[in-house]
């Protein structure tokens, strides 16, 4: 049908059908540029017709065929009519269930593409690194995070390639989504999906950590990695912690509740 769209667009063709052969007659100075469309039929012969429609095959100088003078060429586009079949609406009556999101393994190999650990070491591999091995990375840490690993408490996010050879849990990163390899979700649609499926906004990126505990991370709380950033959030933790520690030596005591 690709041939029918061409050449129904082109307004200098005047077609006509006779016996069941398609005739299709342009004039002399846009025969050049129609000769490449035409081209698009395969098995097509090209004639010079002369002005009482007698046929000369190309480079002959004996008629082989004539078309009557009676003939009535019209445009092309009123006789190649292209129809789209009918929409067919769906049943009132029918309902979709929705098929649900489940944690799976993948068979495939997934390189990891950003990492979950925990700060202390996430900040000794950027402050004892050349900065070409972390520059390209963003990283955002949650301090009440609850993942542990090795009795470490996993709080930080470490996004981009490549991934620090430090300990932690790896992770495959598609369209914002994070999850932990080798799980993948089930059934294999794709990213988008299960954004819309969750409504997320186009600047939210999604840890699913485990197949009940999923947490949205705006992309605002991602900051670029440096030994000042890095320096910063250790700084900012260790200040919490000790608020906390305070908070809890004052109500040993009984002095504040």
């Amino acid at each position: 049908m690709r041939w029918a769209c061409t050449l129904r667009d082109q307004r200098e063709f005047r077609v006509c059908c006779i016996d069941s052969v398609f005739w299709v007659r342009v004039n002399r100075n846009d025969f050049k540029d129609a000769e490449r469309i035409l081209s698009l039929l395969a098995g097509s012969d090209v004639f010079e017709m002369d002005s009482v429609g007698r046929l000369f095959p190309r480079g002959k100088k004996v008629p082989t065929e004539q078309l009557s003078q009676k003939i009535i060429w019209m445009p092309i586009g009123q006789l190649l009519r292209l129809w789209l079949p009918p929409v067919v609406k769906p049943d009132a009556q029918l309902s979709i269930a929705p098929i649900p999101l489940r944690w799976g393994v993948s068979e495939q190999t997934i390189a990891p593409n950003s990492i979950l650990c925990s700060l202390e070491d996430w900040g000794s591999f950027v402050l004892r690194n050349f900065q070409q091995r972390w520059k390209l990375l963003r990283f955002a840490c949650n301090a009440t995070s609850q993942i542990q690993l090795a009795g470490k408490c996993l709080n930080t996010l470490v996004v981009g390639s490549p991934v620090p050879n430090i300990p932690g849990i790896r992770l495959s990163c598609v369209d914002q989504i994070l999850v932990p390899i080798p799980h993948c979700w089930v059934p294999n649609v794709p990213a988008g999906a299960v954004r819309r499926s969750l409504s997320m906004q186009s600047e939210e990126w999604l840890l699913w950590w485990s197949e009940s505990s999923l947490e949205i991370i705006s992309d605002n709380e991602l900051i670029a990695a440096s030994r000042v950033s890095v320096r910063a959030t250790l700084a900012a933790v260790a200040a919490v912690e000790s608020m906390k520690n305070l908070v809890l030596t004052k109500n040993d005591h009984g002095s504040e509740r």
